[in-house]
Formats: structure tokens, sequence, C-alpha cells
């Protein structure tokens, strides 16, 4: 079984929707409207989602780790969009509803999608990733072309659980 760093692309309904990382002994760290957080995989939320896994080679384990366990929370935008429309966050547009406010990664931790902070993440990590990659449709674009996709039988059981 595979036991490392490891990206996780969400879906629902088929579209690219959310990311996280699963931090080998820790859980999966994500950021979502309730903030940043590190779960135990038993307790991530996949109710109506499917996931892609996909290996990640992180240089520098200690800084990624210190990184996605500082208490964030996810751009005002995001938050005063879901106060106006409940429920919006899961609906397909809020997916790329980011790129109408910019077209380049933000590298300010208090203006972050969950997406920019977990390319962020990955960059403290070790991992290099283009400026454009605001969403998750994109980043899964990049992960197929350079990252390893990890099978059921080749995960960890409880990752398992997930596919």
């Amino acid at each position: 079984m595979l036991n490392t760093f490891q990206l996780i692309v969400s879906y629902v309904n088929n579209i690219e929707y959310h990311a996280a990382v699963y931090i080998p002994n820790k859980g999966i760290a994500d950021l979502s409207l309730l903030g940043s957080r590190i779960v135990n995989e038993s307790k991530f939320n996949k109710t109506g989602m499917s996931f892609s896994f996909y290996k990640l080679n992180i240089i520098f384990p200690d800084k990624i780790i210190f990184f996605l366990e500082q208490p964030c929370l996810i751009s005002k935008k995001i938050i005063d969009n879901e106060r106006k429309n409940r429920g919006w966050f899961k609906s397909n547009d809020s997916a790329d509803f980011i790129l109408q406010f910019r077209k380049f990664r933000s590298r300010n931790i208090e203006d972050m999608n969950c997406i920019e902070w977990i390319v962020y993440g990955l960059e403290i990590g070790g991992i290099n990733l283009p400026n454009n990659i605001l969403t998750a449709s994109k980043l899964n674009l990049w992960a197929k072309k350079n990252l390893i996709e990890i099978n059921k039988e080749d995960n960890i059981i409880s990752l398992q659980k997930l596919y």
C-alpha cells in the first residue's frame, strides 16, 4: 500500500470541484467555508463526490505540514457570495468563481480560494506549479500531466473508501 503525500481532486456531477492534500499519518488537509483543517480520512466530507488521487513528491514535508496546520480563511469574496446565495458553494458555478476576479494565483494568505491555498502549500513543499492554476479543473489537468495517478488497489485502506 502506498503511504505518501497525495493530491486529492474532488468531483461533483463529474466536474472538478475541490482539492485537498493527504498527509501521511495526519489526515486530509483542505480549505472550505469553515476554514482550513486537517481531518481524519473517515471524517472527510465525501457526500455526493468522487475523487482522483495523485502521488506527490514533497521535498520539504515539514514546511508543507507547518503551512497546512496554520489557521486560514477562504477569500472574503467567496464567503460574501455564499452569504448572499445560500447553498451556492455546492453549485457548478462556484468551482470557477475566482476567475471573475483574477487570472493568476493569489499568494496573499488572506485572499485565496481552496485551490490557491493547496497550490501554495505544494509550492512550500517544493513542487513548482504554474501561476494560472486557480481552479480544480486546472489543477487536475496539471496533475494528469505531471503526477502519477493512484489506483484504488494501490492506495492505503483508509483512502480506498473514497473511491
